[in-house]
């Protein structure tokens, strides 16, 4: 609980469930611009119902403030000491978002069914935003950015795996990059998987999609790439019950509950999916090789390369027939 008490006159209203101090490092801290984009997406999503953070007021009536810090051992942050080394740091005080991590709970069809309709509420919300910093950003985390994994694809040792890797990031170069700009464009949140998204018991004593976090990778590209993103985290840590082909079909069935896909969307999700794979795992295992510390960019890899080739070397066609028996079987119900 947070006690209805502080001396900042820009403070309208106390967050009830507290708030979240946030530190950008150093290199994020150079772009101020960027912070503001972030603030007015979230500010966007929040006035339209969303349950997501939101910057508070500083004293000085802004959205931020730049501190200067220096790194004590271990993974924390104090205020400039003179006697060492310190760096600037855009700081914000963000309204917290209760519920836990959905990493942390069983998925179950509903929550996956949940998690697509999060994709199209969106980009339908997002329809009109515009920030002109989002007209020129770029990250080789993108989709659109999927090429560029070709570089990298020899930290991967196994080569059945760099073989499949190299084969998906060449049929996304082929397929999907030269229509890129024909598919429906939007904002996308850019990182809708299980660390990002929240839950909650609802009143039936299941579990359902409470909130939204981190929109540090959001930015405007093809709208079906929000669509890939969710199917291939989901598949990654499906429970055993839950046949992992299933979990496309139940995505996109709650995405179609708000938007409906373009044939040409449909006709690309397969191989972005795909791309996605190889992305995140190949770009994982490249981050490891430089930092062999960072266990956590491996996250995906403990059952990625597994739901990786499943869905890989599924048929096309008898993929999407199963995926359309899904929604239609969900829609009768």
């Amino acid at each position: 609980m947070v006690a209805p008490v502080h001396s900042n006159p820009f403070i309208k209203e106390v967050c009830p469930d507290g708030y979240t101090l946030k530190a950008l490092n150093s290199v994020e801290s150079k772009r101020p611009a960027i912070v503001e984009a972030h603030n007015q997406l979230m500010w966007k999503l929040k006035d339209e119902g969303f349950s997501v953070p939101y910057p508070t007021r500083t004293v000085s009536n802004t959205e931020w403030s730049v501190e200067r810090l220096t790194k004590t051992a271990g993974p924390r942050w104090r205020p400039q000491d003179d006697s060492e080394p310190a760096s600037d740091h855009v700081v914000r005080l963000l309204a917290f978002v209760p519920g836990q991590i959905l990493h942390s709970v069983p998925y179950t069809p509903t929550l996956i069914f949940e998690m697509g309709e999060m994709a199209s509420r969106i980009a339908n919300c997002l329809k009109d935003f515009h920030h002109p910093v989002y007209d020129k950003l770029d990250s080789s985390w993108y989709l659109r950015s999927v090429p560029r994994v070709a570089q990298f694809t020899w930290v991967v040792k196994d080569q059945t795996r760099r073989h499949m890797a190299e084969q998906a990031v060449e049929r996304f170069t082929k397929e999907v990059v030269p229509v890129i700009d024909q598919l429906p464009q939007g904002m996308l949140h850019g990182d809708l998987n299980e660390q990002n998204l929240l839950v909650s018991p609802g009143a039936d004593g299941q579990q359902h999609i409470a909130g939204l976090i981190d929109f540090g990778d959001s930015h405007r590209s093809a709208l079906v790439f929000e669509l890939a993103l969710v199917i291939m985290y989901m598949m990654v840590d499906c429970p055993a019950e839950l046949p992992r082909l299933d979990v496309g079909g139940h995505a996109l069935a709650g995405y179609r509950r708000h938007r409906a896909l373009t044939p040409s969307e449909l006709k690309v999700l397969k191989t972005c999916v795909c791309a996605r794979f190889a992305q995140s795992l190949v770009l994982g295992a490249y981050a490891h090789h430089q930092n062999p510390a960072n266990e956590y960019v491996l996250m995906t890899a403990t059952n990625g390369w597994t739901a990786f080739a499943a869905i890989w070397e599924e048929p096309e066609e008898r993929l999407y027939a199963r995926w359309e028996a899904i929604g239609r079987e969900r829609w009768a119900s």
